[in-house]
């Protein structure tokens, strides 16, 4: 059974309220001040009974909150009768219907995603499809308006985006404009961003920048939307090449952090707050959590769903990264050249599945031009040849849950691939 949030946050106060006026009455008691307790016992009786009326009112009869509720009034009589006996007897029993009321009648959570493009959705989706079939759940997704920065740093004018398009059909979005933060003030509201005004070439509205959102809701929960290459916690080199992604302004502004696994929580625990014991080192330890992580919890998801679609092939996933590409340039289109022809040789035995990283060409128009049409070309001949299929999917989870064996570069792909426990081996471009 469920109870409307607002009436429900009007009751808890009720109780509570109830709380303090037994703890007050106590005080009365041990200061000899039995009038004065036995008439606050008389209103707390009174509201005993208005609060078992409203439940009643919005739930019906029969309820073991409410059952509890006539027990306490009978309690507080008890107890108005032999002042001396103390509240105690009043004080658990309200305890006890506290609990149940918190058990049996749930009110509807509001909880906000806010996703920053169609891209990352992906970050998102096991999340919001096990919040979507909660029946003690509504959820909002509202895109998040962001600007291009001025080259002095400024925003605003004409320069802000809004992607609508490209999330999955089953999502029902809401605009920003149309929902009421401040007077709904949801339970909970995930975010993808914490930048806040300190990413170089864009912000995200200044409306949305984690303390203003921490201000609008119960509880801010940042989830990054990409999985990291996992460093080796005792590498400097690698720990600081995570500082870019791990160590920003918002950090401090959001209640819970989840992460993809306990070893990049050390890490960001290590990058924030060094190593020695300090009270913000525990405040981390109690805000950063690797349970339930929505991408890891979609690929066992799939895992556990996929079934073998082509049991006379063993299906090869094969991942190139822009991190390798920008290291090796021609070197990489070489290997991958060289990698085609084996694959093209095998193609009896193998089903290739090609995932050149989505951003790779205009990474590679914008950074390395002079690879940029050999990369065309080699996916023209991908194409063309057919010996794979390529996977443009922002979302690499399908891939990752139908393949045998991932072959290629280090990088996100490969940590989620690693749930899997198949066989991975890494490329290395200075091997043909």
């Amino acid at each position: 059974m469920i109870i409307d949030r607002e009436k429900r946050k009007n009751l808890i106060e009720m109780f509570d309220i109830l709380s303090e006026a037994l703890s007050h009455i106590e005080g009365l008691i041990d200061g000899g001040n039995t009038e004065a307790a036995i008439e606050l016992l008389s209103q707390c009786q009174e509201s005993t009974v208005v609060i078992g009326t409203s439940i009643e009112e919005s739930c019906g009869e029969g309820t073991k909150t409410v059952a509890l509720l006539e027990k306490l009034c009978e309690d507080i009589f008890t107890i108005s009768q032999q002042i001396d006996s103390g509240v105690g007897s009043a004080v658990s029993r309200l305890q006890e219907a506290v609990e149940v009321f918190n058990e049996e009648l749930p009110s509807v959570k509001e909880v906000v995603l806010l996703p920053c493009s169609p891209n990352l959705w992906s970050g998102f989706d096991y999340l919001y499809r096990q919040l979507a079939s909660d029946e003690t759940c509504h959820v909002a997704v509202i895109p998040i308006p962001w600007y291009d920065k001025a080259p002095d740093g400024s925003i605003g004018g004409d320069a802000v985006h809004y992607e609508t398009d490209g999330y999955p059909e089953y999502v029902k979005l809401t605009h920003f404009n149309s929902y009421d933060f401040a007077g709904i003030h949801p339970d909970v509201i995930y975010i993808q961003n914490v930048f806040d005004s300190s990413n170089l070439g864009s912000s995200l509205h200044p409306a949305f920048y984690t303390a203003k959102l921490s201000e609008l809701c119960d509880e801010l929960v940042y989830i990054p939307p990409y999985v990291y290459t996992e460093p080796n916690i005792k590498s400097k080199e690698q720990v600081e090449k995570l500082r870019e992604y791990l160590s920003l302004p918002g950090i401090d502004n959001v209640d819970k952090i989840i992460l993809q696994s306990d070893n990049l929580k050390e890490t960001m625990i290590k990058l924030l707050a060094g190593d020695e014991e300090s009270e913000y080192r525990t405040q981390l330890e109690n805000k950063i959590t690797s349970v339930d992580h929505p991408r890891i919890s979609s690929i066992k998801e799939l895992i556990n769903n996929a079934q073998d679609s082509n049991p006379d092939k063993k299906v090869i996933l094969y991942c190139n990264s822009i991190p390798t590409m920008l290291d090796n340039s021609s070197k990489l289109i070489t290997k991958i050249k060289s990698s085609f022809e084996i694959f093209k040789q095998s193609a009896d035995d193998i089903a290739l599945i090609w995932r050149p990283h989505p951003m790779m060409l205009e990474v590679a128009d914008q950074l390395r031009p002079e690879i940029s049409e050999s990369f065309r070309e080699l996916i023209y001949y991908f194409n063309r040849e057919g010996f794979g299929t390529m996977d443009t999917d922002p979302d690499p989870s399908s891939s990752i849950a139908l393949a045998d064996a991932y072959y290629g570069d280090p990088g996100s792909v490969m940590e989620l691939f690693k749930l899997t426990n198949k066989p991975i081996m890494i490329e290395n471009p200075d091997v043909l």
